[in-house]
């Protein structure tokens, strides 16, 4: 099976530099309690308009591309994706996006997501050093993913739980914040 993208034939077509390189891609609709649906994509798949894709800027070599990110600060390191990846579905993330950016869909507990608001997620700048345990986590949840029943898989829960342990010592956040996000102090 192939796809012919016609970019100049489609209405609102996309640069094919937005799928064709390694990529977050961001669901436009959060899942439950309006935690942040995501996933990497490293296959440089074509998506449909249901997603945001987050791809580094060193990869958008398209000069009107990149004409329309210039009121952004560009980040201009070696963030890796699954660092990103996992600072994205984290808890303190979910929280941030839920106090910041939740929309109260008719569905209730679910949100849009818009790329303003993906634009505006806490993605902190760190070393490729201390990036690794979170890489190392993300290729072991992705390693579990391909089994069906992933998301019930224990195994997958704890290195969620390791994940979010880690971003929360990456922000060092008290005990009394670590609480509130995860909604243990929240009224």
């Amino acid at each position: 099976m192939w796809l012919d993208y016609r970019l100049r034939e489609l209405y609102g077509a996309r640069s094919p530099e937005l799928f064709e390189n390694a990529k977050i891609a961001v669901r436009k609709v959060s899942d439950r309690n309006h935690a942040l649906a995501a996933t990497i994509d490293t296959s440089k798949m074509y998506t449909d308009d249901g997603n945001i894709l987050i791809v580094p800027y060193k990869e958008l070599k398209e000069s009107d591309l990149r004409q329309q990110f210039t009121d952004y600060e560009v980040i201009d390191s070696e963030l890796n994706l699954k660092y990103v990846l996992a600072t994205i579905l984290s808890k303190l993330e979910t929280f941030y996006f839920r106090k910041k950016f939740a929309t109260e869909s008719l569905q209730g507990s679910t949100s849009h997501t818009y790329p303003a608001s993906v634009r505006g997620l806490l993605i902190k700048n760190v070393s490729p050093e201390k990036q690794k345990p979170f890489i190392r986590l993300v290729d072991q949840i992705l390693s579990i993913t391909k089994d069906d029943d992933y998301l019930d898989n224990p195994d997958n829960q704890k290195l969620e739980k390791e994940i979010d342990q880690l971003v929360y010592k990456l922000y060092d956040l008290t005990p009394e914040e670590i609480n509130i996000v995860e909604g243990i102090g929240e009224k």
